[in-house]
């Protein structure tokens, strides 16, 4: 039995499946504090309450609560982290930095793929454990993104044709004795 047989629109079907979005688009972020959570937790550890009693008096979620609590059994700090955590450590990611900054202070222009082929190449002679295409031999645009954000300080863009001339020309003059 086909589709078109139960009268449901191929191509409109083909196209909803073929249109995913490429990235996860973030939802409403979380409306309670540090505070409030901590304050849950100890009243579920230390004052006998029930997880989902805790939840409604402090106005946290109860799915949260309950890991917390769960960490805080097994000796974890009760911390706030979103997302998954960098590739990289942040002292590998300044020397990164540093190696990007140093090439450029030297007159090579970096693109956004030289700069991820770098860190994957980084990636591999330190054995750092990253998921990286190992196809194309980079980071992922979504990580060069995030690398960026984290340090505003770098801009990375190519040389222009003038520019690329001049430091051909600068190479090509020998130094005068003198």
């Amino acid at each position: 039995m086909f589709l078109s047989d139960l009268g449901v629109n191929v191509s409109v079907c083909l196209l909803i499946i073929c249109q995913m979005p490429r990235k996860y688009v973030k939802r409403e972020i979380r409306k309670w504090s540090e505070v409030q959570m901590k304050q849950a937790v100890a009243d579920v550890m230390n004052n006998g309450w029930s997880v989902r009693h805790s939840a409604n008096v402090h106005c946290v979620p109860r799915l949260t609560l309950w890991h917390h609590v769960i960490g805080s059994r097994c000796g974890k700090p009760s911390a706030k982290k979103l997302g998954q955590s960098p590739v990289l450590t942040a002292a590998q990611e300044d020397e990164l930095v540093e190696v990007i900054k140093d090439m450029v202070r030297r007159l090579f222009g970096l693109s956004q793929m030289d700069v991820r082929r770098l860190v994957s190449s980084y990636c591999k002679m330190n054995h750092v454990a990253n998921n990286f295409s190992e196809k194309h031999h980079s980071a992922g645009g979504d990580w060069f993104k995030a690398f960026l954000r984290r340090h505003p300080d770098l801009t990375i863009r190519k040389l222009s044709q003038l520019q690329f001339i001049v430091l051909l020309a600068l190479m090509q003059q020998k130094p005068s004795s003198s």
